[in-house]
């Protein structure tokens, strides 16, 4: 799955490459909030059960960095999330996590390249959807330079693994991600990625030919309404898949003062399995993050 918006604004705000004043050593505490707009919640390609929703999250956490060496840097840090929808509350939830990065720059340098390896582990239960609670681990590489004085981008790799109280959402993904920034004033820069991920995923609806055809666990899935019947053809369905999906996104973001950062951003995707199976959506998101 891609990562929340909270931890990519975190790692853009931390990166080498974008902000050398984080570059030191010791505690620190982070608090941030976040609105969101996603207009496809249940990953489904069929109109009458595409559902859209606005999230509230608010999370905090406590960190440390250390300089093991003049060209590296090491970080651990633990977080509480929470989130709430303005209609389903059903997938209200709370997420426990702890990440830990490792950095390096072999030859230190403004447009020298960087490598980083991190992983993070988590668990999230949800107000009232059971098959959804679960924990998850991912991990991956990355590196990245700057491109003249303005600009810098990165290329990485992260693997998934979701373990669900419900058996349709244990799911195991890769992806491939790039993304790049252009610092367009002293305190603002625009950026924009792209990621491409395969393997395991699920779609909410009502059964269809493709989705019959291709599906490897299925479960009753009522948060977006019980229906009437008892099979799924009546009544949603929570179904796991295996397919591609392309992520593009773009935003914006702004260092207000300090450790106070705004970010604006959107993401579309576009996800296929099987012959024809297929769904898309957009999501809009704000951010506020602090560090201190």
């Amino acid at each position: 799955m891609a990562r929340c918006g909270a931890v990519a604004l975190l790692l853009a705000v931390l990166s080498p490459v974008h902000a050398a004043g984080y570059y030191a050593t010791g505690l620190y505490r982070e608090a941030d909030a976040e609105v969101s707009y996603d207009d496809n919640l249940g990953r489904t390609g069929n109109p009458r059960d595409r559902k859209e929703d606005f999230t509230w999250r608010v999370g905090a956490g406590l960190g440390y960095e250390a300089l093991p060496s003049a060209d590296s840097r090491f970080g651990v840090a633990a977080r509480v999330d929470a989130e709430r929808l303005g209609e389903y509350h059903d997938l209200d939830n709370l997420e426990i996590s702890a990440e830990g990065w490792y950095t390096i720059q072999p030859q230190p340098g403004l447009h020298r390249p960087w490598y980083e390896v991190w992983g993070r582990a988590s668990r999230v239960e949800h107000r009232d959807s059971d098959i959804r609670d679960g924990g998850s681990f991912e991990a991956g590489v990355q590196g990245g330079m700057r491109l003249g004085t303005a600009a810098a981008a990165r290329i990485g790799y992260v693997h998934a693994v979701r373990w669900g109280d419900g058996d349709v959402f244990d799911l195991g993904t890769h992806a491939v991600e790039f993304d790049a920034d252009w610092d367009i004033l002293p305190r603002a820069k625009i950026y924009g990625g792209y990621s491409f991920q395969w393997g395991d995923l699920v779609s909410t609806a009502r059964a269809s030919p493709g989705l019959l055809g291709d599906y490897h666990e299925f479960a009753f899935d009522d948060v977006f309404g019980a229906g009437t019947g008892a099979d799924c053809a009546l009544r949603r369905c929570a179904w796991r898949l295996s397919g591609d999906t392309h992520f593009l996104t773009g935003g914006a973001q702004w260092q207000i003062t300090g450790g106070l950062y705004l970010d604006l951003s959107t993401r579309w995707f576009r996800t296929l399995w099987g012959e024809n199976g297929r769904y898309e959506g957009l999501n809009y998101r704000a951010s506020l993050y602090l560090r201190f």
